[in-house]
């Protein structure tokens, strides 16, 4: 049970960041005219749609590192030792 709630809650945070980010591409020519407040939100917006596109690519770019030095250390232990006689083994 507590999985789920913590499965429905990670659900909500990246609903509520991808309509934030999908806000964010409004042009700031459409909300020149908008009140203060309301162009000082769309900036935050904007900024948070930096932040989420950082961690994106931090994501990537650690996943892609634990995945070669996973297909490395398989590599290593002779995991395509059986194919050795076909042309497109390394």
């Amino acid at each position: 049970m507590k999985l789920r709630r913590v499965a429905a809650k990670v659900r909500d945070v990246a609903i509520g960041l991808g309509l934030i980010v999908a806000i964010s591409f409004v042009p700031v020519s459409m909300t020149a005219e908008w009140p203060e407040i309301a162009q000082r939100a769309m900036g935050i917006s904007r900024e948070i749609r930096g932040l989420v596109l950082d961690v994106g690519t931090l994501v990537l770019e650690q996943g892609s590192a634990w995945l070669s030095a996973a297909g490395d250390e398989l590599g290593d232990k002779g995991a395509h030792r059986d194919c050795v006689d076909l042309d497109f083994c390394v």
